[in-house]
């Protein structure tokens, strides 16, 4: 029987590849028949993009679901603003969300923005809600937000990974969304 060593690839671009019309895929050398487990690891690294004020109506409750409580919150707008963009927040969105009977509260919203430049791009934004006492006297609130961005000049946030933080604004009917990059 022949023994073979496996390659596995990550999804890591080579920098210096850039001469490369198709992207190359840094690939690592490991011995899987001896269950060996890579010793270097390369941390993803984080860079913010986006910090968007959205304004909020009243939390519409829909109530008690096979899952847990069910509500929305509509988004009435708002503005954003980042190194690369800035506009405001469309009205017509919502944050729909499931309280569970864990405590933690799943968001699913979807709205869209427009830079001042005058391209619409729609964000759907995922993620959990949790007070749980592990993770300190603030909330855990962190989101893996989706662009959908036209052909053109943000067309680059269609093709990356994003990360985010949600902070209620004190007596306000508004949250801040601060989105980061996954680099």
């Amino acid at each position: 029987m022949m023994k073979n060593k496996f390659f596995i690839v990550g999804m890591v671009l080579v920098s210096s590849m850039a001469f490369a019309k198709e992207p190359v895929l840094q690939t690592t050398q490991l011995d899987i028949e001896k269950k060996a487990i890579p010793t270097s690891v390369v941390a993803p690294s984080t860079h913010e993009i986006l910090t968007l004020v959205v304004t909020l109506d009243n939390t519409v409750e829909i109530g008690d679901s096979d899952a847990g409580i069910r509500r929305y919150v509509p988004i009435t707008g708002g503005y954003f603003k980042g190194k690369t963009m800035s506009g405001t927040v469309l009205s017509g969105g919502a944050d729909w969300q499931l309280q569970r009977p864990d405590g933690v509260l799943e968001i699913d919203a979807l709205y869209s923005i427009r830079t001042d430049d005058g391209q619409t791009i729609i964000i759907h934004n995922s993620g959990l809600a949790s007070n749980d006492p592990l993770v300190g006297k603030y909330p855990y609130i962190r989101t893996t937000p989706q662009f959908k961005a036209p052909k053109g000049k943000y067309d680059w946030l269609n093709k990356r990974v994003f990360t985010g933080t949600i902070t209620p604004i004190e007596s306000k009917h508004a949250v801040i969304i601060r989105i980061f990059q996954v680099d």
